[in-house]
């Protein structure tokens, strides 16, 4: 009976383990991400995942639209922003 209750709390220290270690982490990531897509606003220099620099000029409702040179603009998913204010 003792070797039930050992090999419970082993499996409950380990579960806790890999909450604290790979659930939660990406649980903010996502958290942070969403907050990003959010705040989008025409005017913010912004990197897609794809590498892709570029300033927000238009925010619609699922996309944005980026000008990454002069009279070239593309548009992008929202969810396609990694990072705002990066690169030059």
């Amino acid at each position: 009976m003792e070797q039930y209750g050992v090999t419970i709390i082993y499996f409950a220290v380990l579960v806790a383990i890999f909450y604290f270690m790979l659930i939660r982490p990406q649980q903010q990531r996502r958290k942070q991400h969403q907050r990003t897509v959010e705040s989008l606003e025409p005017n913010v220099r912004v990197t897609t995942i794809g590498g892709i620099i570029g300033t927000v000029t238009k925010v619609k409702e699922k996309t944005i639209i980026l000008k990454v040179a002069d009279n070239v603009n593309i548009e992008v998913l929202k969810s396609s922003v990694a990072y705002m204010g990066e690169g030059e």
